[in-house]
């Protein structure tokens, strides 16, 4: 996971061109190639996709204080199987990133890579 989370800061220290005006494409192999190799790494172990139905704890329903077969988060999790080639660098000031993961469950996820500020300014 510690892999994942440095490789995850370089995609968002990484420099791209300040000079075009408005949202770019560029190659996730141009800006990180290590995280396609991280993740294709047999030892690399699943990391649940971090999106809110992933984190959300469940309660048990009966009162009666046995809570031993208990699951907090039921369901499927789904996992990160790779991430899209594409990146869309937005125009703000730090020019944020925007990476597609494909998971496990099929769907694509969108996750937003910023260095050094709040996520909730560009979402």
């Amino acid at each position: 996971m510690t892999k994942l989370s440095e490789r995850l800061v370089d995609v968002c220290n990484k420099q791209v061109d300040s000079q075009v005006r408005g949202p770019i494409t560029v190659s996730m192999d141009k800006i990180c190639r290590g995280l396609s190799r991280l993740l294709s790494d047999k030892d690399f172990s699943d990391v649940i996709v971090p999106i809110q139905s992933s984190l959300t704890v469940t309660l048990p329903l009966d009162g009666d204080g046995h809570y031993g077969n208990h699951n907090p988060f039921p369901g499927y999790q789904p996992t990160i199987v790779r991430f899209e080639d594409h990146v869309e660098v937005l125009m703000s000031l730090v020019r944020p990133k925007k990476v597609t993961v494909l998971a496990s469950d099929g769907k694509k996820y969108t996750m937003m890579c910023k260095p050094d500020d709040d996520l909730r300014k560009d979402s």
